[in-house]
């Protein structure tokens, strides 16, 4: 009875850490901002894709994609802003090459990450 009972009190405690580990409150987010790039990726609250996804709409108005589970779109923007975007439920890569466009472009995507910062940031 012991040497049962052992084997499957000690899984028990194992799938009771693994489980109390898990926190869907994980964030990830890295920003390069060097002389020739701009890259913005996130790992987030699944959750939060769609406000996310919306973020991004409103940022690269009056241009507008589709929701769907996934993006991996480069999109030129009315003020010819070239921008690769990449979004599945939970992760997020924005790239925007410098040496492509100009300051402005820059500077709006830049607001737009920020924007999507502040909502994965916020405590539900």
């Amino acid at each position: 009875m012991k040497q049962t009972l052992l084997p499957n009190l000690s899984a028990i405690i194992v799938l009771i850490c693994c489980v109390s580990c898990t926190n869907s409150d994980d964030l990830s987010i890295s920003v390069k901002d060097s002389e020739d790039i701009y890259k913005f990726s996130a790992h987030y609250d699944e959750e939060k894709t769609e406000r996310v996804q919306s973020m991004i709409n409103e940022g690269i108005a009056p241009n507008h994609i589709e929701s769907t589970e996934d993006w991996d779109i480069t999109t030129v923007l009315n003020n010819k802003t070239h921008v690769k975007i990449e979004s599945a439920p939970g992760d997020l890569t924005i790239k925007l090459d410098k040496e492509e466009n100009d300051k402005a472009s820059y500077l709006q995507v830049k607001r737009m990450c920020e924007g999507i910062k502040g909502i994965l940031t916020e405590k539900q």
